[in-house]
């Protein structure tokens, strides 16, 4: 499994679109594409921080690895970003579920 770490910072009054783009927009779109296996999205209002995992079967799928890359769930949210996306992938190396 291969997965992709992304940190963006939503613009100040667009938290909540943002998340709603996500939803409605972004989250269809990565279902749809060959080796997505799973999103996680966390995010601190108060900062504007998000951080999103994005998990794949496969490095080339989720955009290699490494500092840098496309995280594909962010292409088309890009006009909610103060700053660009920070992204970072990673092969699994432990899992463990409780």
């Amino acid at each position: 499994m291969f997965i992709r770490v992304t940190q963006v910072k939503v613009k100040p009054g667009q938290w909540t679109a943002f998340l709603d783009a996500f939803k409605n927009q972004s989250i269809p779109e990565l279902e749809a594409m060959p080796g997505f296996m799973r999103v996680i999205c966390s995010g601190d209002e108060s900062t504007q921080a998000i951080n999103m995992i994005t998990m794949w079967m496969t490095a080339e799928q989720g955009g290699g690895v490494g500092l840098g890359g496309q995280d594909a769930a962010m292409d088309k949210l890009q006009s909610f970003f103060s700053e660009p996306p920070v992204s970072s992938g990673f092969d699994e190396i432990l899992e463990r579920e409780f």
